[in-house]
């Protein structure tokens, strides 16, 4: 445990200190000097004390690596908990490139759903198999290597590839999103920085609530 820690220490503190002393652990919060407000994580809903309860820990032997660990008061976790961020060096090896990976064959075949399109699909085809046929290929595998070549080719050439879709439900919705999570912001700030009262802690779970009931919706339409 480093020298900056805050608050009294109880029986479940005991524990976990002990645990850290018998791993050789160390509790990161407590390493570094700084406000108050950046080493607590909870707040007491009946004292409105701030205590320090959540923890990052790790390894004695790796403490040179972290630069720093703080809660994030204006962060929105969706609990009375307050987000701790630690700013860590990791050593990350080089990732190392695959040979012989294959691009992407995919075609857009739904575009042979039209009949139209599906004609002119099978006249560019036709012509293709027939150039095909024209040329003398004794070896036989040979000969399907270069059948495979003249189906797929035509087909990428008249087909193309398919469209790419959204990763995920929210890209398309992204102004609607973006407008619901600042009403949220502000109702959160108001929350922090101002003395709380019922008509500001009800409207921040108003606006949570909201944003999420939309966001389940969206990801249930997709």
């Amino acid at each position: 445990m480093g020298k900056n820690g805050i608050g009294k220490c109880n029986s479940n503190g005991e524990l976990l200190l002990a645990l850290c002393s018998e791993f050789e652990l160390i509790v990161t919060n407590t390493m570094f000097k700084q406000k108050n407000e950046r080493k607590t994580t909870w707040m007491h809903p009946r004292s409105r004390h701030w205590h320090m309860i959540d923890f990052i820990i790790t390894r004695c032997r790796c403490k040179k690596d972290i630069f720093n660990t703080r809660a994030m008061r204006d962060a929105i976790c969706w609990t009375d908990h307050q987000m701790l961020r630690s700013k860590v060096a990791f050593r990350i090896q080089q990732k190392h490139n695959r040979q012989g990976t294959s691009k992407s064959t995919k075609l857009n075949t739904a575009k042979l759903s039209t009949i139209s399109h599906r004609e002119s699909f099978e006249q560019e085809m036709d012509s293709a198999l027939a150039q095909w046929e024209e040329k003398e290929i004794s070896i036989p595998d040979e000969e399907w290597a270069a059948l495979q070549q003249v189906v797929y080719n035509t087909a990428k050439t008249y087909l193309g590839k398919p469209d790419s879709k959204h990763q995920d439900c929210f890209d398309p919705n992204n102004q609607e999103l973006q407008t619901l999570m600042s009403k949220r912001d502000q109702a959160h700030q108001r929350v922090l920085h101002t003395r709380s009262t019922r008509s500001t802690t009800a409207a921040y779970n108003d606006a949570c609530r909201l944003l999420q009931k939309r966001t389940r919706a969206l990801k249930s339409d997709w």
